[in-house]
């Protein structure tokens, strides 16, 4: 009964790494390209 009474801590926001970053744009990169690929092509 006392749990559920407690509140639950504050998350405390933080930066995403450098090496998050970076993973995060690589894959969006990576998706782009295979949108790009999914265009008609002009002649």
């Amino acid at each position: 009964v006392q749990s559920v009474m407690t509140e639950p801590k504050k998350r405390i926001a933080t930066r995403p790494s450098r090496a998050a970053k970076r993973k995060r744009l690589d894959e969006k990169t990576r998706r782009g390209q295979t949108k790009e690929l999914r265009k008609k092509v002009l002649d």
